[in-house]
């Protein structure tokens, strides 16, 4: 039988079965035009409603000659008897649930139904008790049980409201051929694939206390567990959650937004409620459905959504977000990519709050190599994949997927790779390379002269390798080289960098400074890389001149982590009398770095332009004092774009030129004259 049929049918019976209740009005007929007859019964039905009486006995004899006496059990009536068993109704309650649904979906028999709009709980009851034979108490009952079951919103007011359900889960229920109740809302509650990651791709994390915890759980009562996986987009947060829950044998199962319809793959957009409001529902469904199933758990993805709804101040009660995570009977991995969206009040009610960082670069390339096994990628291009921090794992995956389904191997599989990661990263304006620092001189220790705590670079070299912990401020000039320097010096001892600039600190909000800052701190231990914060002076200003509270806290955790980091440190600056006196008292080492000697500056030069300097050039040279390695390099990267040779007076007004910046002064405000 066809879905039209089937509602035609039973739409013909219910209206029957209503119209002769002692409490429904016949008088509301003269309401119903001809064609809304016709459209609730399927049949044709044309009478003049001059006559009141005479057209309300034709409506009634009407719906009495469609009424099926003896018929076969409908599509619709089978999946009311699943929707029964689930939500353990009892057997008398399949007539209410397949009206509702004929309600839901006939606007013409819905239009019948408004007649009576507006009659309390306890009238409707009465008159749906008499009108399907129902027990009054039994169907008030089934009311109550249905108001939990997650089949309706929240917002609902009374039994009034549970006459129209969700119109996409009223369609799985007319017209899907389910076997069990997790057929019918498949397109919400949806049974997830087996992890594409392995245990090893997540040794970066160091801790086995979530496998522990899901193993317990396995073993006890699950009642208000909940798992909350924070971290970047993109760092294998869903893959985890499969690792967690695959590693126990049971079901993972996750909680879409689908929106108004249920048995299509339409999302929130075309719904006019909204995603928070939809989930929970979905949500509640869910957690009826697999509460008498030991081996299932459920993943919520971007959950944020949710929980920021209490500060947006929508329907949704504190109250109710802390029941949720208070008494849900399914356990829940909730994952989110800004945990500072969710309540304090809530973050305390987690039974597990994991983060997960980015994969550090040893273990990325075991799961690049991994995840495009077959590919026949070079192992310069893979490490290229690792070393980006922007090629988080799910773009990986989905770069790999891409070749797959193109069937490109080797060099066309690194440039599809290479392709689709570069267009999708434009869009957020993210480097696929990482954007190493490479000076336009390389870092020559013959250049570099230090005044300090430490007096060379075999010095600083055995320091670190001594003590692995300790703090190097590096102050001097601008163009001395400091960043270069510590590069240089990092590589020397075969240790990873991580620099650290106010862009890669400062946020717009309130906190979010200080959460970076904590980040970049936790990346390089965990990577068990040297960190440099460079331009220190933006960061880390004194804080007896602050005016903003919020600089005081951002100097604040910066020397808090700064304590805790036991990884060598190096702290760069141009104004070394900027910097606030607490860093001062926590570095170890001060280095100075200064401007050329004579000798070196001639050298230098003589080096870059290929040629020997004459006397007089020497002595030129040897007037502009304070010349550091920075200034040479700007004449190095104009030799590099001019074709033909640059002459040494044309170099030496260049160099005299940044010699001549460097000093210059302007003033503001106005001059006076004296005569």
């Amino acid at each position: 039988m066809s879905l039209e049929r089937e509602l035609y049918e039973l739409g013909s019976n219910f209206s029957f079965m209503l119209l002769n209740s002692s409490l429904f009005d016949k008088g509301v007929l003269i309401g119903l035009k001809p064609i809304t007859v016709r459209c609730i019964t399927g049949k044709a039905f044309s009478y003049p409603q001059s006559n009141p009486q005479e057209y309300t006995e034709a409506v009634y004899t009407h719906f009495k000659n469609v009424n099926s006496k003896v018929r076969a059990m409908t599509l619709l009536e089978r999946n009311c008897h699943i929707l029964r068993k689930t939500f353990q109704l009892p057997k008398e309650s399949v007539n209410l649930l397949a009206l509702i649904v004929v309600n839901s979906l006939n606007p013409a028999f819905n239009e019948l139904l408004e007649t009576h709009q507006g009659l309390s709980d306890n009238v409707l009851h009465q008159l749906l008790s008499e009108a399907l034979n129902v027990d009054y108490l039994t169907l008030k009952s089934t009311f109550e049980n249905l108001a939990e079951s997650g089949l309706w919103s929240s917002s609902i007011y009374g039994s009034e409201d549970m006459l129209q359900i969700h119109s996409g889960f009223a369609k799985a229920l007319a017209g899907k051929h389910a076997r069990d109740f997790s057929d019918l809302i498949s397109n919400v509650v949806i049974l997830s694939s087996k992890p594409d990651l392995r245990l090893s791709d997540f040794e970066h994390l160091d801790s086995d206390v979530p496998f522990a915890f899901s193993r317990g759980i396995d073993e006890m009562p699950k009642s208000g567990v909940n798992i909350l996986l924070h971290g970047a987009a993109g760092v294998g947060k869903t893959q985890y959650a499969k690792l967690l829950v695959n590693q126990i044998n049971a079901n993972l199962y996750e909680v879409k937004a689908k929106g108004g319809d249920l048995s299509s793959p339409d999302d929130e957009l075309d719904s006019r409620r909204s995603s928070t409001q939809l989930r929970l529902q979905y949500l509640k469904m869910a957690y009826r459905l697999f509460e008498s199933q030991s081996d299932a758990w459920l993943l919520i993805d971007e959950c944020e959504d949710i929980f920021a709804s209490f500060s947006l101040s929508t329907r949704i009660s504190k109250d109710r977000l802390h029941q949720l995570l208070e008494v849900n009977a399914v356990p829940t991995i909730w994952i989110t990519n800004h945990p500072e969206n969710i309540p304090i009040s809530c973050l305390r009610r987690f039974s597990l709050v994991v983060e997960l960082p980015n994969l550090p670069t040893d273990g990325k390339f075991d799961m690049v190599s991994n995840c495009f096994k077959g590919l026949r990628l070079s192992k310069g291009f893979k490490e290229k994949l690792a070393h980006s921090e922007a090629a988080t794992p799910a773009l990986l995956e989905n770069a790999a997927t891409l070749c797959k389904i193109c069937n490109v191997k080797g060099a066309v599989a690194e440039e599809y790779t290479n392709t689709y990661l570069t267009e999708v990263l434009k869009l957020t304006n993210e480097p696929l390379e990482a954007l190493v620092y490479k000076p336009e001189l390389e870092f020559d220790p013959a250049y570099c002269n230090l005044k300090g705590d430490l007096h060379s670079l075999t010095d600083i070299t055995k320091t670190i390798e001594k003590y692995p912990e300790a703090r190097i401020l590096l102050f001097g000039p601008p163009g001395t080289g400091k960043s270069a320097f510590v590069d240089y010096v990092c590589k020397k001892n075969g240790l990873g960098l991580v620099t650290v600039k106010a862009s890669d600190v400062l946020g717009k909000y309130v906190g979010e400074s200080e959460g970076n800052i904590a980040r970049l701190f936790e990346k390089a231990s965990n990577e068990g890389k040297a960190l440099l914060i460079d331009e220190a002076d933006s960061l880390l200003t004194s804080r007896e001149g602050a005016t903003k509270s919020w600089e005081v806290s951002q100097v604040n955790e910066l020397l808090m982590q700064i304590e805790r980091f036991q990884n060598p440190l190096f702290i760069a600056t141009n104004h070394f009398e900027a910097l606030d006196k607490a860093l001062l008292r926590r570095l170890d080492f001060k280095v100075e770095l200064q401007a050329l000697r004579h000798e070196q500056a001639i050298t230098l030069f003589e080096e870059i332009v290929g040629t020997k300097l004459d006397k007089g050039s020497k002595s030129q040279l040897s007037d502009m004092t304070n010349l550091t390695a920075g200034d040479f390099a700007v004449l190095a990267r104009r030799l590099r774009f001019k074709s033909n040779k640059l002459d040494i007076k044309m170099a030496l007004s260049l160099i005299e030129f940044e010699h001549l910046n460097k000093g210059f002064v302007r003033t503001i405000g106005f001059h006076s004259s004296h005569s």
